[in-house]
């Protein structure tokens, strides 16, 4: 990759840039502190800024959110090239990068990642491997990262990291390229995920990889074409014990949609069978009260039941939260709350919700908020109904985040971690972006 700068865009419509992959210099990264509280009516919760991305080894504009591995140990990636760990270390929290790409190895980590049955840390890159996508910067490829097998002194101790498929949709039509979201593991060990462009219809993809002998096998197992069936998933999925898969698309579904070129979307479940890969559309977006653009994909809770986001939409234009009902094998479509937002000038939720064990939603805002910014939300059930409260708002300044693209990440003890695309004090135009906590 050399040291171009290659422009990509990111969902929320605002340019980024991946940057030389060289960046270490030996640079040691431990965070500083910086406490406000949150604005509005919920103070006794306190906003801390743990992080912020200085744009070189630790990395800037961290797209996915973060996960937990172990006590205390946060997993994630930011910008082009840096994987890292984030853990509790004495009184503060420490950064170290544990891997970085290289434009070969893969490029832009997009997503979060996901912690193998195998204890490993999997994930994609929307970029790198085989060249031959993306104006040559790459199609994309699923890795897995291992620690050391020895103790380490050293905190740029890299991991080791192994590509288990790079995608390649000239040698192989029905492929996908440009991964994105994260993986998930059925109960064999096989991994999931989709890709935003390809396949035979060139809406991308729905794609398994498994274990075959020392190596790995993709395959892909499912095409959109943006039809009815829905185009363009820009998550991951989440599978049941049946090994059924679940998922959106932010393009697609009905053709009558006002909002985007091709359709509102989709809510879809992909079901094996003896004979393949069956889809069912669970729900089709239509521009009105049930919100527009799903772009953060689903999360479900103990009872089979998913929760997800639009970006836009709704009855007051921000977006919606919306819930799918499981009865059986069937689901019932319902809004639990209208965010309220300008769709021509800001998004609302991008990225996953997080749902505690009262069953209390948490999601965040890309741009909505006083400062359109983008905030933190929570939505507590009452009596049949949501309630709706504002618990942080992001703004670009040294002491905040701003444009969060995924969700929070909750603890065992109620913190919200999560991360900025923008804000902070790095060496970037308007921040690097942060790694936040929200205590209650």
């Amino acid at each position: 990759m050399g040291a171009t700068m290659t422009s990509y865009r990111i969902h929320d419509h605002r340019t980024c840039h991946i940057r030389p992959a060289s960046r270490l210099a030996g640079i040691l990264l431990v965070t500083t502190l910086v406490v406000i509280f949150a604005a509005g009516p919920v103070a006794a919760q306190t906003f801390t800024i743990l992080h912020n991305f200085t744009g070189g080894a630790d990395g800037d504009s961290p797209t996915g959110g973060l996960i937990f591995k172990g006590t205390g140990n946060l997993y994630g990636a930011a910008g082009d090239a840096a994987v890292f760990r984030f853990h509790y270390q004495g009184a503060s929290w420490v950064l170290n990068p544990i891997f970085e790409f290289n434009g070969t190895n893969g490029a832009f980590p997009y997503g979060r990642l996901t912690v193998g049955p195998d204890g490993a840390l999997f994930g994609v890159s929307y970029y790198g491997g085989i060249p031959e996508c993306h104006d040559e910067a790459g199609c994309g490829l699923v890795f897995r990262l291992q620690p050391p097998q020895t103790f380490c002194a050293n905190p740029f101790c890299f991991w080791t990291e192994t590509i288990l498929y790079q995608f390649n949709p000239l040698n192989a039509p029905r492929d996908g390229y440009g991964p994105n979201g994260g993986i998930v593991f059925d109960s064999a060990g096989n991994l999931y995920g989709t890709t935003e462009m390809g396949g035979e219809g060139d809406q991308g993809t729905v794609y398994e990889i498994t274990r075959s002998g020392g190596g790995w096998v993709e395959n892909s197992i499912f095409q959109f074409d943006s039809g009815p069936d829905g185009g363009i998933p820009n998550a991951g999925m989440v599978i049941d014990q049946a090994g059924n898969l679940y998922g959106t698309t932010y393009q697609g579904g009905d053709p009558t949609c006002l909002f985007g070129d091709l359709a509102c979307g989709v809510v879809f479940e992909l079901s094996p069978t003896s004979s393949g890969w069956v889809e069912t559309v669970l729900h089709t977006f239509q521009n009105g009260s049930d919100g527009a653009d799903p772009l953060g994909g689903l999360i479900a809770d103990s009872n089979g039941n998913l929760y997800g986001t639009t970006s836009i939409g709704g009855a007051n234009g921000g977006g919606t939260v919306f819930k799918l009902t499981r009865s059986g094998s069937n689901f019932t479509f319902s809004v639990l709350y209208s965010l309220t937002g300008n769709p021509r000038s800001q998004i609302g939720p991008e990225g996953l919700l997080a749902l505690d064990s009262s069953g209390n939603l948490y999601g965040i805002t890309n741009s909505e908020g006083p400062q359109s910014a983008g905030n933190l939300f929570e939505l507590t059930p009452s009596g049949g109904i949501w309630i709706y409260t504002d618990l942080h708002d992001f703004a670009i300044s040294p002491s905040n985040g701003a444009y969060p693209h995924d969700g929070p990440t909750l603890d065992g003890n109620g913190n919200l971690f999560g991360t900025s695309l923008e804000g902070g004090t790095g060496n970037c135009p308007y921040g690097c972006g942060v790694i936040w906590e929200l205590t209650p």
